[in-house]
């Protein structure tokens, strides 16, 4: 099988993955399910999205940033084998967000990387829940693409290869085509996969609204 660039694959990403060429991809971001299996099915102990080789499709000047609640902090520090450099923090006021210990305003971006990766970038942004753009989105747990998109502009660059194993809403595919970056993208469950081709066929997505 050939994974193109630009697309989104209605496939497992475990298995997606393996057809990807080795140190092939600039940036993956990702925001894996927690605690759930394959079927969606509620599980704290099921981590399978970790299961995936990140280091071995990941330039070794690239860099990995996944997303991640409180309760799962640790658990994602200890399984990715790659060094941890950063911690970028999207700031919800207007949110309570549930924890092993009781409720966050916060949700992180874990950043890895093997590479030397200094950027002038800011490791807070605020960002309210509730927005249109959040609630018109058919996904249980959409990510704001202004947020996408800041990440996206201080770690890769134009015409880079941007890899979302866990793509949902399409969220990653619209930011990269808004800025020029190329992607990848895998999707287990079909109905998210065409909410996203559709966000990427919407004649305003080229719309340059920025923080």
């Amino acid at each position: 099988m050939l994974i193109e660039r630009n697309k989104i694959y209605c496939m497992d990403c475990l298995e997606g993955m393996k057809q990807i060429e080795d140190k092939s991809i600039d940036l993956i971001l990702t925001d894996p399910p927690y605690g759930v299996d394959k079927e969606g099915i509620a599980n704290d102990k099921t981590l399978w999205a970790y299961e995936l080789n990140y280091k071995r499709v990941l330039k070794n000047s690239g860099v990995l940033i996944i997303f991640t609640s409180t309760k799962y902090l640790k658990k994602v520090l200890n399984l990715i084998n790659l060094p941890y450099k950063w911690q970028f923090i999207w700031y919800c006021s207007n949110n309570m967000i549930a924890g092993g210990m009781g409720f966050a305003k916060y949700t992180s971006a874990l950043i890895f990387s093997e590479g030397n990766i200094f950027r002038n970038a800011q490791d807070c942004r605020e960002y309210p829940a509730g927005t249109n753009e959040l609630k018109n989105i058919n996904h249980p747990t959409p990510k704001p693409t202004k947020i996408i998109r800041y990440l996206l502009e201080k770690y890769s660059e134009e015409d880079e290869l941007v890899l979302d194993p866990f793509m949902g809403s399409g969220t990653t595919a619209v930011a990269c085509k808004q800025l020029n970056r190329n992607f990848i993208g895998f999707e287990i469950n079909q109905e998210y996969v065409d909410i996203a081709n559709k966000r990427l066929a919407q004649e305003t997505l080229q719309s340059k609204e920025w923080f």
